[in-house]
């Protein structure tokens, strides 16, 4: 198997390829294309605290990626274009709240 790089691994524990078992309420949930979607999505909806952590600790990381391989000015960073994946990342743990934001997300839950 493959190294566990996501954070989400602090609050499942792989059972197979194609499962992860909650470690808080130890219900066995699905990684249909091996991808942690739906354990995100458990947290989000279910154990909002564990959510809420979970954001902090994958934006602290991309903090310390961008850290460790920028060699931009702070105005340079400050002016830099955020990747979609970013800007997703951020939207959906409540950091950017613009309305037009809003309205991506709005429709993009539909």
């Amino acid at each position: 198997m493959k190294p566990k790089t996501s954070e989400i691994w602090q609050y499942f524990v792989e059972v197979d390829d194609n499962y992860a078992k909650c470690k808080s309420c130890g219900k066995n949930y699905s990684r249909k294309g091996r991808t942690t979607t739906s354990l995100k999505g458990h947290l989000k909806s279910i154990h909002k605290e564990q959510f809420e952590e979970l954001c902090k600790l994958e934006e602290q990381r991309e903090k310390g990626k961008l850290q460790q391989t920028s060699s931009l000015t702070p105005l340079q960073q400050a002016r830099r274009q955020l990747s979609l994946e970013e800007s997703t990342k951020k939207i959906k743990c409540g950091i950017l709240h613009t309305s037009k934001q809003r309205k991506w997300m709005m429709l993009s839950e539909k």
